[in-house]
């Protein structure tokens, strides 16, 4: 049974934090022990405050940190009501809890009240997850030495009980390996979704309208003030349509991922083209030319309207079907 101990201490799972979540806090607890999984290292999520009072005061130690990294009172309050807030770890002097903001690339540590800052400092998302990889890594190399004592102790004990007891084993490292799985697919995620945390004023992307129709858009404004939010204009409509949406929001993707290539014109194509005076309206146009990123738009009516040469980037034309309802119908058929 010695055997038998040996392979408990090389991954231990505590069955009753079977169902916490598996966060990098607790994958180090695992992969720096052996294996051995530390419940009180998990995070305990809390609610995200809705009120639009946030009192704040920073310790002595907590206001010179945040003057070396030149985050304001204003910034602090904002994470308050918009950060992400969870559980830190506990004073190590005399066990007082902890908490932890997030917002906007910030984190901030304050007392159980929330209200009392501790200490502050930028986050770098890239090495956080860098590390939960590693982590991640080591815990499946544990997972794998730990599989490898099992068949090498099943094939030499053949007992009922012993048995019984590698069930329990494989049972609880089927589920250690589901949290790391998700953690897994979840580090995945957020590789895809990197780029919102870096939109900038001018960004080209794909954007859903009210109406759940794409368009290629762009970024036209980001708001410190309103740091989760971003200003969407749809390209070729009107200003009184450009919308503020969550950065993290599904509406917003990356350019082409919902939308076709349409404005890589070619001679013939079809497109619409705003005509002029403020309530202009569209009309159906063809491509008659096309010069590097130019393209001459011509109707094939004479007197219509007057050919123009256009940038392909142009607000002035819009896919057809955009516009003109009876485009979009057919369209849709």
């Amino acid at each position: 049974m010695g055997a038998l101990r040996r392979l408990d201490n090389l991954v231990t799972i505590n069955e009753d934090a079977s169902d916490a979540p598996l966060n990098d806090d607790v994958l180090r607890q695992i992969a720096g022990s052996g294996g051995a999984r530390q419940p009180e290292a998990d995070e305990a999520s809390v609610a995200s405050r809705a009120t639009s009072a946030h009192t704040v005061i920073p310790t002595p130690h907590g206001r010179a940190r945040m003057a070396a990294r030149a985050v304001s009172t204003k910034e602090l309050q904002t994470a308050k009501k918009y950060g992400t807030i969870t559980r830190a770890r506990d004073d190590q002097r005399d066990g007082t809890a902890r908490y932890k903001i997030e917002h906007n690339g910030i984190v901030y540590i304050t007392d159980r009240t929330q209200k009392r800052v501790i200490t502050t400092y930028h986050q770098i998302p890239e090495e956080k997850d860098a590390r939960a990889r590693l982590l991640v890594r080591n815990v499946r190399e544990l997972l794998a030495k730990r599989s490898e004592e099992e068949n090498r102790l099943e094939a030499r004990f053949k007992t009922d009980d012993i048995g019984e007891l590698f069930d329990g084993h494989r049972e609880a490292t089927r589920r250690l390996e589901e949290r790391v799985g998700a953690l897994e697919s979840e580090l995945e995620e957020r590789e895809r979704e990197k780029w919102r945390d870096h939109i900038q004023v001018g960004d080209i992307i794909d954007a859903k309208d009210s109406e759940g129709r794409w368009f290629d858009s762009r970024i036209v404004e980001v708001d410190k003030d309103r740091a989760p939010e971003v200003k969407v204009h749809y390209n070729g409509w009107s200003e009184r349509w450009d919308t503020w949406v969550d950065r993290k929001d599904e509406s917003i993707q990356p350019h082409l991922t919902h939308t076709d290539d349409w404005r890589r014109l070619k001679v013939g194509d079809a497109v619409e083209m705003r005509g002029p005076g403020e309530k202009a309206l569209w009309f159906k146009r063809f491509v008659k030319e096309v010069d590097g990123t130019r393209v001459l738009v011509s109707s094939h009516a004479p007197n219509l309207l007057d050919d123009k040469w256009l940038e392909t980037s142009s607000e002035l034309i819009c896919k057809l079907g955009s516009h003109i309802m009876a485009e979009r119908v057919r369209r849709q058929r």
